[in-house]
């Protein structure tokens, strides 16, 4: 069992498929080869393209029992079933999908995860952006209550988690006043958390109305922020940058690559050494143990080096554009709060409240996936620099209105 275990492991190392049934988004093809046929994992055009929009309709919102619904209202069906909450979570949660399977994950014996220093990483070529998956891992976990041990999603604020003060760099909570409004209900106000806890000698703090802050910036983001030219501006910054990471990410890979060649004729040399000199004995094995290890490194180091992407054409057309900004207005202007909220929180990385004004710092990033997910065709976007936008601001004489 340990002889076929380390044959499968070696199989593993040099890329080929050892099991029958292809992750989602995979199908299993023969390939020849010196040792007779192969399998290797390639896409599976169809599903990569369910797997896309799974991604999509994630990042634009659905959770993942909304995004099975989804799925399953428009018949686009996982391998003849229909979509669950956990097959949504299986896909969005798979490395595979961004280029690394990973071999014997799971002990079939025991049914359970090997340690993850057993896992052996194999390059297969991805089905969606590093950025995507990690913007979808990271929406999933402010979602799940179970696994985020912070209060922002059982907050009563509207904008918890994402406003800092500017005084001391603080975040702002909820203040209540002792004075009531006409509906008989306490005045609510964002203030420094500083202030809050220590008084004004820690902060001297700045008290914002809930209600009046909240509406601001949704109607600002929905009509202000993202607006053509700054969503073009993106797009340039974007290409720009990932047109130097690309000549980098390439040169860096052509070494890698002639390094793992390199060592696998080493080691094709030694292991005939071995054959024909029985006398080198230790010796031989501790120097084909050093070379494997080598090459182990290599390989889970071009696992995780993937070519970078060009931006589709399409991000470039005006109607692309035109439907993100549509999809904001809806959002931040229609009424649905927890549209909203979740919108906002994937958008916005942070805002600084100020006594003149108020600074949003923008996803670029984000924006670029949700201008992909507003056309029909599959996103390649990636995760750009944050984006800043100044909203002027001046309180009201009475603060309690």
């Amino acid at each position: 069992m340990a002889c076929a275990r380390a044959g499968m492991a070696e199989n593993a190392r040099q890329g080929y498929f050892n099991g029958s049934r292809p992750p989602f988004g995979f199908r299993v093809e023969k390939i020849a080869t010196s040792a007779g046929p192969k399998n290797k994992l390639v896409i599976e055009p169809a599903e990569a393209e369910l797997v896309r929009e799974v991604f999509r309709q994630y990042l634009a919102g659905s959770g993942a029992k909304s995004t099975a619904r989804h799925m399953n209202q428009r018949g686009l069906l996982y391998r003849k079933h229909l979509w669950t909450r956990d097959l949504v979570l299986r896909v969005i949660s798979d490395p595979g999908v961004i280029g690394t399977y990973n071999w014997g994950r799971l002990d079939s014996r025991g049914n359970c995860l090997r340690p993850e220093s057993e896992w052996i990483p194999m390059a297969v070529e991805r089905i969606v952006d590093d950025e995507i998956f990690q913007m979808v891992q990271e929406l999933r976990l402010r979602r799940d209550p179970g696994r985020n041990s912070g209060r922002l999603p059982s907050s009563p604020l509207f904008l918890a988690g994402l406003l800092r003060c500017s005084r001391c760099g603080d975040t702002c909570q909820l203040e209540s006043s002792g004075k009531l409004d006409p509906d008989g209900e306490p005045y609510r106000y964002y203030n420094c958390r500083r202030f809050c806890r220590s008084g004004k000698e820690a902060c001297a703090g700045y008290r914002i109305s809930v209600d009046t802050l909240d509406s601001a910036i949704l109607s600002h983001i929905a009509e202000h922020v993202f607006t053509a030219e700054r969503c073009r501006e993106i797009l340039r910054e974007f290409v720009e940058d990932q047109g130097i990471l690309r000549q980098k990410t390439a040169e860096q890979r052509r070494v890698l690559e002639r390094e793992r060649d390199e060592l696998g004729k080493r080691l094709e040399r030694w292991y005939e050494r071995i054959e024909t000199d029985s006398e080198l004995g230790d010796v031989g094995a501790e120097r084909l143990r050093e070379l494997k290890t080598k090459r182990d490194e290599v390989v889970r180091t071009l696992a995780k080096l993937k070519p970078m992407h060009s931006v589709p054409p399409y991000l470039y057309k005006p109607e692309t554009i035109q439907r993100f900004q549509a999809r904001l207005r809806e959002a931040f202007l229609g009424g649905d709060r927890a549209t909203a909220r979740v919108y906002l929180q994937n958008l916005v990385d942070h805002i600084v409240v100020d006594e003149d004004e108020i600074i949003i710092e923008a996803r670029a990033g984000a924006a670029l996936a949700m201008m992909s997910a507003s056309s029909t065709t599959p996103p390649e976007a990636a995760k750009g620099e944050v984006l800043a936008d100044v909203v002027d601001w001046r309180a009201p004489v009475d603060s309690n209105h």
